[in-house]
């Protein structure tokens, strides 16, 4: 409530609490309903998930909360706000769901006892776990489990066939924070392969063995399989653009400048096979001169790449690097509620000939990510291959292979602009530009 609610409407909030609502208050339904209705009208949803959870979690200072609520007990309270909530959405054909901590006697349901009204609960609300505390409590009494964690958690055998779902809270998806300082540390991480596991059996998993699973690179395979998107208009043939006339760095000088200590004065950090190869299946164009690559730091200006053909898809070779500062890292760290779909980076901004533009937003985690990403973290959502080359000591380096399908491959595209979001402190390095024919113009 405190992230929507209380901006435009403080007078809700409970006396003594930051960030708890007073359900008692006539105003509360009127208008929280009222918002649920545009969104139950513009979805459609069949599932609607409350949260429910934490009230009461943190008390104002200064201020006394009354014992009662208009003479009702917070156990009251939230039974009948719960019960308001799950007609309202029954009558607009949607299942409430809510998380399981308030009803919980082994978590914050100990909080005015609210947990004792779990015999009155319907059963046909779907209970969200999103800890490990005692599952079985809630499948025991009827009600049908999904678990929605906000790390990684792990089911046991038992528990996992009796439960209808297993996912994510979407904001942990953004919160990568701890992998700078911490590349092994993937708490959150292991959350996708296994609610991957858990929807479609990918992987056999046993307690603390999934490590293997994702080391051995099924889960990059896995993801890069799922990442090809379907292009009806593609043809069989493709094309390098040659864009090295566009390249303003040297990729082993920049390796040498941004980690001295790795590489001697003098030395060769990395040596990048040159001219026309398959990446990926894809003929790739690594340009042999001095500078082969596109480097774009916050501030730099856009650099155009000419194309002038018409194309089923682009596909792009690129990979980015980090210089967070203290701002960056603060702002990543309150803005994973804002950024769900990875970091922003930049922007690939498609021009056509009739002045219609697209845009390809550049996002960490899900189309591009670091050169030196830890094994563990390299998976992304969108790229359809990782290449990966050895530097000369032997660590590895990655670039993403990204292909975009042109959703109006009957427009001749002019060029291709490379942007910077000048948001957070990132280089984003591109080495190579290749383009898929539209198959009626073969």
């Amino acid at each position: 409530m405190n992230n929507w609610l209380f901006p435009y409407h403080p007078e809700l909030r409970e006396k003594g609490f930051i960030a708890t609502a007073d359900l008692t208050d006539p105003r509360h339904d009127k208008i929280v309903f009222a918002c649920l209705n545009d969104i139950m009208k513009a979805t459609q949803a069949k599932y609607f998930c409350a949260g429910y959870d934490e009230f009461w979690h943190k008390r104002k200072p200064g201020e006394a909360p009354d014992k009662l609520l208009r003479g009702k007990t917070r156990a009251q309270v939230y039974l009948e706000g719960m019960l308001r909530l799950h007609s309202f959405l029954k009558q607009k054909g949607a299942k409430l769901c809510i998380y399981d901590d308030m009803l919980n006697p082994y978590h914050n349901g100990k909080r005015h006892d609210v947990y004792s009204i779990i015999n009155k609960v319907p059963r046909d609300i779907i209970i969200w776990p999103w800890s490990d505390r005692h599952h079985e409590y809630f499948l025991d009494r009827g009600f049908e489990c999904w678990e929605g964690s906000t790390g990684g958690i792990i089911l046991s055998d038992k528990v996992k066939k009796r439960f209808k779902g297993y996912g994510q809270v979407i904001y942990s998806f953004g919160d990568w924070v701890r992998y700078i300082s911490q590349p092994k540390y993937i708490h959150y991480m292991y959350a996708i392969p296994f609610s991957a596991d858990y929807s479609w059996n990918l992987f056999e998993y046993k307690r603390g063995g999934y490590k293997e699973q994702v080391t051995s690179g099924r889960l990059v395979a896995s993801r890069n399989i799922a990442a090809v998107q379907p292009n009806p208009n593609a043809s069989e043939k493709m094309e390098a653009f040659d864009i090295s006339q566009r390249m303003n760095y040297s990729f082993n000088e920049y390796l040498k400048k941004r980690k001295p200590r790795d590489y001697p004065e003098g030395s060769l950090a990395i040596e990048m096979k040159a001219g026309v190869q398959d990446i990926g299946f894809i003929p790739t164009l690594i340009s042999a001169n001095d500078k082969d690559c596109v480097i774009l730091k916050k501030g730099s200006a856009q650099v155009d790449l000419p194309i002038n053909k018409k194309l089923s898809s682009l596909i792009f070779l690129h990979t980015s690097a980090y210089n967070f500062t203290k701002a960056d890292l603060k702002a990543m760290r309150f803005n994973k509620r804002d950024w769900p779909y990875g970091r922003p980076n930049g922007n690939y901004i498609v021009h056509y000939e009739d002045g219609d533009k697209a845009v390809v937003p550049l996002r960490s985690d899900i189309n591009i990510y670091w050169f030196d990403a830890h094994p563990l973290t390299r998976a992304t959502n969108d790229n359809r291959y990782i290449h990966m080359i050895k530097d000369k000591n032997g660590d590895v380096v990655n670039l993403y292979q990204l292909e975009w399908v042109n959703p109006k491959p009957e427009k001749k595209i002019n060029k291709v602009s490379m942007t910077h979001d000048n948001i957070l402190d990132v280089d984003i390095a591109l080495f190579a530009l290749s383009g898929r024919k539209v198959k009626k113009d073969e």
